[in-house]
């Protein structure tokens, strides 16, 4: 049930001495590799629209002013969707085919991990504004079906203090403190959020705290910012239930706990400095650590042993329904039967701890030529990280609960279906682009793809683009169809995948008559070798591998109209996602 708005207060410029006149250049964030080139046709959600119903709402401001996203509830946790554009998944959840790029401030937000995103770890309400950007490969790595640039704000941009509450049915309850104040150089903001949700299923709590702090210097001709991101976020995501136990109790879950632990700390510097009045420097460091637990209860298919020669020990069920394989602790001894031969289950733990750290710099030229003005991007990025990851199976017993309770032994089949992991993760991934906006005539430029201006009032583009992803080192760690993962909580093998490459190609017009707004899309992009989980024989159990090719096609139009403070629109999205 959405919150009910409880409390709103605005109170504009409380804390602001307003800006000198004697500083005429604009704040410089850099919010993604080359955006200058594409920007005409991003498509832009404002700090306004995520703060439509009064208190900061990211996925619900997506989800309404973009036809072609939708948002799945794969977690089952209200602050960690999917979110899918054209048919390409950006996720939280280790297993899910990985296909946006997202940028927070210039630094990759991608966990180098798994490529996935941990959208819990973003502060709402200091988010400035948010780009989704068509397919190109200057985004890096994973851009297969575009990327996505969130921009945060600053005390230049958002002076004030805000505070606003809500509350809602199931224990919902969220806070919000803003303040932003800027003097004739030095600027300084702060956000802080608080969110609590009961689930209407029970045994379902999350609570999330997250904020920013940015504090910034700037002179005409150059400047710096400082940017702190914090998040502590204890957050459940129960699967699944039988219909038969939701015809009992529609509030039950099938078992439990199933829980996720994320800390995260980010400091990031943006430094910029003009060289001409047509170009120049803009770059972008970060440096993050994320330290992640999960804790999951869920059945087992492991009881008494049938077999006479090994009564009173335990056994799995494996993919041959006629062969069971004995249960075997650490200490490489059998597993004896203390629960009479059935209501076992496992607490699946796992422990994650990775740093990363990244450098995006560029150079950004532009001049008149030809009639127009030619845009010049030139630039450098490098990222790498380090991931330590624990997992293990504890033997256990359901409880009347559904809940799963620990009996001591870890299970490590020798085989490996099921077994304790630990191991270290390093990634380096280093890139140039060169992005070029060439004006031809007034009318038409010419940026790797092309755009016509065939009057102030339409634009038309056509492009075209090659984009690729790297098996991340989660998928690498889990690709062996002999020694499955635990659905996305287990890796063990390393055996080579190749490299998904997405082909793209756009159509697309805009334009503007009067308050009248349009957009008209139509897109086309194939993956080759594309990586996704496949379920093994054994229960629970996956591994991920190259499947061939993937394709995504589709049209998106919207029509709006805006004028004396009045803005209305509609969208209609068509997407035909299929497997080659």
């Amino acid at each position: 049930m959405p919150f009910a708005n409880a409390a709103a207060l605005l109170l504009a410029g409380a804390a602001n001495s307003g800006p000198s006149e004697a500083i005429v250049a604009d704040t410089i964030i850099v919010v993604a590799p080359s955006l200058l080139g594409d920007q005409h046709d991003a498509i832009q959600i404002s700090s306004a629209s995520i703060r439509g119903a009064g208190n900061p709402d990211l996925f619900r401001a997506l989800a309404r002013s973009i036809p072609g996203l939708s948002l799945q509830d794969a977690q089952n946790n209200p602050f960690q969707p999917n979110l899918v554009y054209r048919g390409f998944t950006v996720s939280p959840l280790q297993g899910q085919a990985q296909g946006l790029a997202v940028y927070l401030d210039g630094g990759r937000f991608n966990q180098p991990f798994g490529d996935t995103v941990q959208f819990d770890l973003l502060p709402e309400a200091a988010i400035e504004r948010v780009e989704i950007l068509g397919a190109s490969p200057v985004y890096g790595l994973n851009a297969l079906g575009g990327a996505i640039a969130v921009a945060t704000k600053t005390g230049r941009s958002a002076p004030g203090l805000f505070l606003s509450g809500a509350v809602g049915r199931y224990g919902e309850a969220e806070g919000v403190v803003e303040a932003g104040s800027a003097g004739e150089r030095a600027s300084a903001y702060l956000a802080l959020q608080q969110s609590h949700d009961s689930g209407w299923r029970r045994f379902s709590p999350s609570t999330l705290y997250n904020g920013l702090v940015d504090l910034g210097w700037d002179e005409a001709a150059w400047g710096v910012h400082l940017k702190l991101v914090g998040a502590d976020s204890d957050l459940t995501g129960n699967g699944s239930a039988p219909v038969e136990l939701l015809d009992a109790d529609y509030r039950a879950v099938f078992t439990h706990p199933d829980n996720t632990r994320n800390r995260f700390g980010r400091v990031s510097l943006h430094p910029w400095i003009e060289l001409t009045q047509s170009s120049r420097i803009e770059a972008s460091l970060y440096r993050q650590h994320l330290r992640q637990s999960t804790l999951n209860g869920d059945a087992a298919d492991i009881e008494a042993c049938d077999d006479d020669r090994l009564a009173g020990l335990l056994c799995l069920e494996t993919a041959d329904e006629d062969e069971e394989a004995v249960l075997v602790g650490m200490d490489g001894g059998t597993i004896a039967d203390v629960l009479g031969g059935e209501g076992y289950g496992v607490l699946n733990r796992s422990r994650t701890r990775t740093s990363a750290q990244g450098l995006l710099v560029q150079f950004v030229d532009r001049r008149p030529l030809a009639g127009g003005e030619n845009q010049l991007v030139i630039g450098f990025s490098h990222d790498r990280s380090r991931t330590r990851f624990d997992s293990s199976s504890e033997l256990g017993a359901l409880n009347e609960e559904r809940s799963v309770d620990g009996l001591g032994p870890v299970i490590a089949q020798p085989d490996g279906s099921i077994t304790p992991v630990s191991l270290v993760a390093r990634t380096r991934h280093t890139g140039l682009f060169l992005s070029n906006s060439l004006p031809i005539t007034a009318a038409l430029r010419v940026e790797f793809g092309l755009r016509w201006q065939a009057s102030p009032a339409l634009a038309l583009r056509l492009a075209y683009a090659e984009t690729n992803r790297a098996p991340t080192p989660a998928e690498l760690a889990c690709a062996d169809e002999a020694a499955p993962c635990s659905l996305t909580n287990f890796f063990v093998a390393d055996p080579p995948l190749k490299q998904v490459v997405a082909r793209t190609i756009e159509a697309n017009g805009h334009g503007s008559i009067g308050g009248l707004e349009w957009r008209l899309s139509a897109y086309r992009t194939t993956n080759e070798d594309d990586i996704h989980f496949v379920a093994s024989g054994t229960r629970g159990r996956a591994f991920f591998r190259n499947i061939g090719g993937t394709r995504r096609q589709g049209l998106e139009t919207v029509i709006g109209y805006r004028r004396d403070g009045l803005s209305v629109h509609a969208g209609y999205a068509f997407t035909d996602a299929v497997f080659r």
